[in-house]
């Protein structure tokens, strides 16, 4: 009769429309498996750049860090080589005469005072003579 072809069309109408629901959600699905599994390889491949990165840059301190060292060891060196108190362990000594180094026996004259810095002290004396 119509009214069963009619029911049985709206149950197989009914099957029909669940069917195509399961497929899209089927679809649906898996859409977004890939997109997880394809977002989980490009965060992974991120990482590994990240990481790459963080290597080079590590290297690039440590070696920037490493010239800055041997920049700054050279310049302790010839300081240390010019300290006065170096030259004063070699055995030199400083001569002063009124607050002023001298540099030469012209700048000063009998019964001045002098002042001599050595390494383990300092001296006072007068001067007596002058060649």
């Amino acid at each position: 009769t119509r009214y069963e072809v009619e029911s049985k069309f709206k149950y197989l109408k009914t099957i029909y429309n669940k069917y195509i629901e399961y497929l899209r959600n089927e679809i649906e699905n898996r859409k977004n498996n890939y997109q997880i599994r394809n977002f989980i390889k490009i965060t992974e491949n991120y990482n590994q750049k990240m990481i790459d990165k963080e290597i080079e840059i590590n290297k690039l301190l440590t070696l920037n860090f490493n010239n800055k060292k041997n920049i700054l060891d050279i310049k302790m060196t010839k300081l240390n080589a010019l300290n006065p108190l170096n030259i004063l362990n070699r055995g030199y000594s400083i001569v002063m005469s009124k607050g002023k180094i001298i540099k030469s026996t012209k700048n000063l004259n009998i019964n001045d005072e002098i002042d001599i810095t050595t390494a383990d002290g300092k001296i006072e004396g007068t001067i007596k003579k002058l060649t």
